[in-house]
């Protein structure tokens, strides 16, 4: 639940930072730069900080809950003890990847639009 609303802020406020820098994919458009490495870079700037960051947050947090498990673990018998292994991360790290390209894509959308005059003003 709190990655889900960690990524949905993300989006709102990437989302806000793409409609901004507008004028300057007009600006590097109007340079002669193609909107396909326009794209790509954005996606680069866009998803490699969600998937790091995401990633580093579901280790740590493995890590943590591993400790925490293996602590609340002395003592009992061996048949009650809970192990936590990598498997248990399968749909973390399937909803970090998917938000991180669903949150790309969506702030990507705008960026091959036609160029308006008031863009080319604002130049």
């Amino acid at each position: 639940m709190v990655l889900a609303v960690g990524l949905g802020a993300f989006l709102l406020g990437t989302a806000d930072l793409a409609m901004s820098r507008r004028q300057e994919h007009a600006r590097l458009r109007l340079l002669g730069i193609p909107v396909d490495v326009l794209r790509r870079a954005h996606w680069l700037e866009v998803a490699l900080p969600l998937v790091v960051g995401g990633g580093a947050a579901l280790a740590i947090g493995h890590l943590v809950a591993v400790a925490f498990v293996e602590t609340g673990n002395r003592g009992m018998d061996p048949e009650l003890i809970t192990n936590l292994s990598f498997s248990s991360l399968t749909g973390p790290v399937l909803a970090v990847a998917g938000g991180s390209v669903a949150i790309a894509l969506v702030t990507s959308l705008g960026i091959g639009a036609p160029l308006r005059t008031d863009h080319i003003r604002r130049t």
